[in-house]
């Protein structure tokens, strides 16, 4: 009974993680990671076979591939297969150090947000534990990625559990991790606690702002709680009284706030602040306002041809969304044009396409199907045919 229970457990733990493995690499088409798909397999084999008296187990990875394949998931910021390869890890019990664990919780943090926040959270809490349980004292890096998590996941408890550690260990506030605190907050909806801690800060350093971190991350948390009066007003307080000037990641996440409270009025008033001062936000906005949908599919699609008529480059992440937007609203038209001019953007026809046909709602789109099938021949690689 006991040797049945174990093996059902086994084959069930097995068959999660190589599940997890093809997600990855099916959300990741366009950046193979080689090397780490191959520490994977190794760990997959090793617990897969069945053991013998002739024939011994397959080895398990070698340290040195192990750390390659750590690096190499970190530069490629392969947020899904650092899951699958953290996983793999810790099934073959092979030691995660300090500097290992946070290249892989930084990994971790590139995939869709809104999809995968709350694991993210998890996860790189999980690589905390592993590297803390080994005795190391974990690196300032390693729990910003795990703050940061806990921003994107709305966890205030847990992120001021962190820097209250951090500030007791190290004697001084680490201004990122306090902005961390300060964004969960208004990912939680509890906004007047971050507010709180914010001027908290201005009152201790004497300063206004008293780091640019806190203060994108109180931009961040009042877009985020649904304030767009208290963000705008935020940032001229910023401008005009701290004399800042307003850069990219203060107005992405008024840009996402506005998104996603449906106010395209705003939205194109910051995309318009942001190209009067030389601030590239056309992917952020293309993405923001793909994921909005509605009011915003037009906006998107004309900033879209915008940017590829100036040049600009637009990410995987902007193109499949607004390709999805597009299918949404009905545009089938502007769904082809986006993907026959998608050149070099790695779209994913395996993933994509199911992707595309799930969030849209619609099953009947042969000609769309035939041609994406036909023309990018199951490669990852959208190309004109």
């Amino acid at each position: 009974m006991m040797r049945g229970w174990l093996g059902g457990f086994l084959f069930l733990s097995l068959n999660f993680r190589a599940h997890m493995y093809r997600t990855a690499r099916c959300l990741c088409s366009g950046r193979s990671v080689p090397v780490a798909e191959a520490v994977i397999n190794a760990v997959h084999r090793r617990f897969a076979a069945r053991p013998t008296g002739s024939q011994p187990l397959p080895p398990l990875p070698s340290v040195t591939e192990v750390k390659r394949a750590i690096s190499a998931v970190a530069s490629n910021k392969n947020g899904y297969l650092a899951w699958a390869l953290y996983a793999a890890l810790r099934q073959g019990e092979i030691a995660i150090g300090g500097h290992a664990g946070t290249a892989l919780a930084g990994a971790m943090l590139h995939v869709d947000h809104e999809l995968y926040g709350d694991q993210v959270a998890h996860r790189t809490m999980s690589v905390l534990e592993v590297v803390t349980a080994s005795g190391e004292a974990p690196a300032d890096e390693l729990v910003e990625h795990v703050a940061a998590a806990c921003a994107l996941a709305g966890l205030p408890d847990r992120a001021e559990a962190l820097l209250n550690d951090h500030t007791r260990r190290r004697g001084f506030v680490n201004y990122k991790l306090a902005g961390a605190l300060i964004e969960a907050c208004g990912n939680a909806r509890q906004l007047p606690r971050g507010e709180r801690m914010y001027r908290e800060l201005e009152r201790s350093t004497g300063r206004r702002p008293p780091a640019i971190a806190p203060a994108i991350a109180l931009l961040k948390a009042t877009a985020a709680a649904g304030d767009l009066d208290r963000a705008f007003s935020f940032l001229r307080e910023l401008t005009y009284e701290c004399g800042i000037e307003p850069r990219g990641g203060m107005l992405s996440p008024l840009l996402c706030g506005c998104a996603r409270a449906g106010d395209v009025e705003r939205a194109l008033e910051v995309v318009s602040m942001a190209k009067q001062r030389g601030i590239r936000l056309e992917n952020a906005a293309v993405r923001e306002f793909a994921r909005a949908g509605g009011d915003f599919v037009e906006p998107a699609v004309a900033l879209y041809r915008e940017a590829r008529a100036n040049g600009s480059l637009m990410s995987r992440g902007s193109v499949s969304k607004l390709v999805a937007a597009c299918a949404t609203a009905g545009d089938d038209r502007t769904a082809l044009e986006l993907l026959s001019g998608a050149d070099g953007c790695a779209i994913s026809t395996h993933c994509g396409e199911h992707s595309l046909f799930m969030r849209s709602g619609r099953g009947n789109w042969p000609e769309l199907r035939w041609d994406w099938t036909v023309a990018g021949t199951w490669t990852g690689i959208w190309t004109r045919p």
